[in-house]
């Protein structure tokens, strides 16, 4: 099989099952994308058990391994998205390739990942303002975390391919058993269940590891058997220059703007290690509390992905675009829905983390903000992935980064810090970031230059 592979086209599509408007595609993403997050939460919690610095030290190096792990998924999405249009024209042969071609880019970009974290990870935590016996303690997480991001980087790839045919169920309880095993394991070593090893940073961090091992082996077993996947070693050897460019092209554009967020989360954090512990801790909480509304746009994001590829690859456009705003109407109520919710019971969310009251009443403040905010960041996620799945991905993520890095950072440092604001300024800038965004990438889909990224 060449190179020429992105180049064939068969306009004879066959119908894979694929629930293209009901909540059977949207609900099963959203409870998958909440759980790929959960781990962090998972070791928030129970690293709260350690000691308020724990938290403090592990969580400000959270955006740090977001920023790969969401590299990793934007490459693996850009080749479901390529997956999901060759089955929308009746070209399942030329998925192996495109899957494979997937596994060697997120393998070797993991492996470059955990070089520089092993690299860095005794300095981050001083680069980043903590003292230094908590980044000490950010090192020890590092130092076990890192090597499991080739976990992530394979888990992934399986993930985007059983997505791009419909499966997504079968994600879903692969990473339902995934968290449930880590939360196990963190509990028989929190009570002390294994004599020999002792509950502490270094514990937690091999829970996780151990955990995504395990969903590895699962999710690899299933997607073998159930979608009849057969690789042999020749796949391997075959190098499909298009293909590559193609995932790149899609991909690196793409992964910009997780990039951007999780940056911008991270100068957030760093901006709030100067106002003290307390406004550290508030914007570590409050980012894990936020983890289910943001799930749940990105679901709506991955879903809608999910169906417009397949539409694209059927030249069925008018039905992406009634695909489009379905996903945003629902990522902006379920957006709203979910930050009033999490108002109401604000107290109690917090209260799992900590019993500081100041805490609580300031990280209170800060949801209010996002009920602003969080409905714009629905619509941002879902259109630039639906732009994406069409290849219609550089000019939206590049816009959404300089906007991002010379209007919403500049402004949530100059409300937060300068104003004196805190956490509240810094988030009011990016709420007016999110704002920005949405209306441009809006009318780039609107100018239908999507129509024309299609294989």
């Amino acid at each position: 099989m060449t190179g020429n592979l992105v180049s064939q086209q068969n306009t004879t599509p066959r119908n894979f099952a694929l629930s293209r408007n009901g909540w059977s595609l949207s609900l099963p993403v959203f409870g998958m994308t909440l759980l790929l997050v959960m781990s962090n939460v998972v070791d928030a919690i129970f690293l709260s058990k350690i000691s308020a610095d724990a938290v403090g030290a592990v969580g400000a190096l959270f955006s740090v391994i977001a920023v790969i792990v969401f590299i990793l998924r934007q490459l693996s999405q850009a080749s479901g998205s390529l997956i999901g249009q060759l089955l929308g024209c009746d070209r399942e042969k030329d998925v192996i390739p495109v899957f494979v071609t997937s596994l060697i880019i997120n393998v070797c970009f993991s492996i470059m990942a955990i070089g520089f974290l092993v690299v860095i990870k005794d300095h981050i935590g001083l680069w980043l303002g903590l003292s230094t016996p908590m980044a000490m303690m950010s090192s020890q997480y590092l130092g076990i975390i890192a090597p499991g991001l080739l976990i992530q980087a394979l888990t992934v790839s399986f993930i985007a391919l059983s997505s791009a045919y419909g499966k997504t169920l079968w994600n879903l309880w692969v990473i339902l058993a995934t968290n449930l095993l880590n939360i196990l394991l963190n509990t028989l070593l929190m009570l002390g269940a294994f004599s020999t090893v002792e509950f502490g940073i270094e514990s937690v961090a091999v829970s996780t590891v151990v955990s995504q091992v395990i969903g590895l082996l699962m999710i690899g077993l299933i997607v073998f058997n159930k979608l009849n996947i057969d690789l042999n070693r020749n796949d391997f050897f075959t190098v499909h220059w298009q293909l590559l460019k193609k995932i790149l092209a899609i991909g690196l554009p793409a992964s910009l703007i997780p990039i951007s967020m999780q940056l911008n989360l991270l100068m957030i954090t760093w901006m709030a290690i100067k106002f003290g512990p307390s406004v550290l801790l508030t914007q570590i909480y409050t980012i894990n509390i936020l983890i289910v509304v943001v799930a749940w746009s990105s679901a709506m994001a991955v879903s809608t992905q999910i169906v417009i590829s397949r539409y694209v690859g059927e030249r069925e456009f008018d039905k992406a675009n009634e695909a489009l705003y379905t996903g945003i109407r629902r990522g902006m109520l379920g957006a709203v829905l979910g930050v009033g919710l999490l108002s109401i019971f604000s107290d109690t969310l917090y209260g799992i983390f900590t019993t500081d009251l100041v805490i609580a009443k300031n990280g209170a403040m800060v949801l209010f903000v996002c009920l602003l905010m969080e409905p714009f960041r629905a619509v941002n996620l879902v259109t630039l992935a639906s732009l994406s799945a069409s290849g219609d991905a550089k000019f939206p993520a590049l816009m959404s980064v300089v906007i991002m890095w010379f209007f919403g950072v500049p402004l949530a440092w100059f409300l937060g810090v300068q104003c004196e604001l805190g956490l509240i300024g810094m988030y009011i800038g990016r709420m007016s970031d999110e704002i920005l965004r949405s209306v441009i990438v809006l009318k780039r889909w609107n100018t239908e230059r999507w129509k024309k990224g299609h294989l």
